[in-house]
């Protein structure tokens, strides 16, 4: 009779343990389906305000600067024009020298808005 008693606990214990392991497992998808995007939002603040991405973002506008003001053809001019407008919509222009804030202002006054 104790035999059979051992065998019962031991297949109650054995399935609560593996209840314990699944329902652990789904409160920690919960938990990363909850807190993950705060948690990469986060990252993308801090990333944003790093000094490199901003003078990474900087001399993009300076490339994209020459190459606006080499360009002949009004039609390439725009599209160059429309891109500038569309990498740097978010960008914080005080970042900016006077000049590139002056470049951006006059692409803005030329650029058609789709």
């Amino acid at each position: 009779m104790k035999i059979i008693l051992y065998i019962c606990l031991t297949i109650v214990s054995i399935a609560v343990l593996l209840g314990l392991v699944v329902g652990l497992g789904l409160f920690g998808l919960e938990y990363k389906k909850f807190f993950a995007p705060k948690h990469e939002e986060i990252r993308r603040e801090v990333f944003v305000q790093t000094r490199s991405y901003n003078q990474g973002k900087i001399m993009e506008l300076e490339k994209h600067r020459i190459e606006y003001l080499r360009e002949k053809d009004t039609t390439s001019k725009t599209a160059i024009g429309n891109m500038i407008l569309h990498k740097f919509a978010d960008f914080d222009r005080e970042m900016l020298s006077p000049e590139q804030r002056q470049f951006l202002k006059q692409v803005e006054s030329n650029s058609i808005n789709y």
